[in-house]
């Protein structure tokens, strides 16, 4: 929409059965020094480099109890992150973040670096220079129609807010 032909001049070379049938969504982000919080996305993520440096934090799925998410409402970018500041833990407030920095895995992409991770990971991704652009393609090959699993949280949150205290406890 905002940079006709971008996609043309700029898309993957892999055959569509990489992506599992699905088409991947291509996203460009012009920015400064940034950091987008620990998070997690549906998508399988090709991250491309194109200018400046970028530092992506990897955690495991099974990280998700020891990276504190929240809060459930919305973020500024749709998603639920992680309590827990990367560059200055509060261990005493967030103890098991310990647990989860020992699985963190590193990654600095420099200009022409890719970087390519599975769905469902949480990443923290800092934008270490004054001026960075990174495109990423995701795809997820489950059908469409299917809604997240933090939207089907939750609907299963509201849908026991109110019921009376017996049947919450049941």
């Amino acid at each position: 929409t905002y940079l006709p032909g971008f996609r043309a001049e700029n898309d993957l070379a892999l055959p569509p059965e990489a992506f599992g049938g699905a088409t991947p969504l291509a996203s460009i982000w012009i920015g400064n020094r940034t950091t987008a919080a620990t998070h997690y996305d549906m998508s399988n993520n090709i991250a491309c480099c194109l200018v400046g440096r970028r530092r992506f934090t990897l955690f495991p799925p099974d990280q998700v109890a020891n990276l504190y998410p929240g809060p459930l409402e919305p973020t500024p970018g749709g998603q639920v992150v992680s309590m827990v500041d990367l560059r200055a833990p509060d261990l005493d407030r967030y103890p098991r973040f310990a647990a989860a920095l020992e699985t963190a895995q590193v990654f600095d992409l420099e200009p022409g670096d890719v970087l390519v991770y599975p769905a469902l990971w949480w990443h923290n991704v800092e934008a270490l220079d004054a001026f960075n652009v990174l495109v990423n393609y995701w795809w997820n090959a489950a059908p469409r129609f299917l809604d997240t699993p933090m939207t089907t949280l939750l609907h299963g949150l509201l849908s026991l807010r109110d019921r009376p205290l017996t049947e919450k406890q049941a």
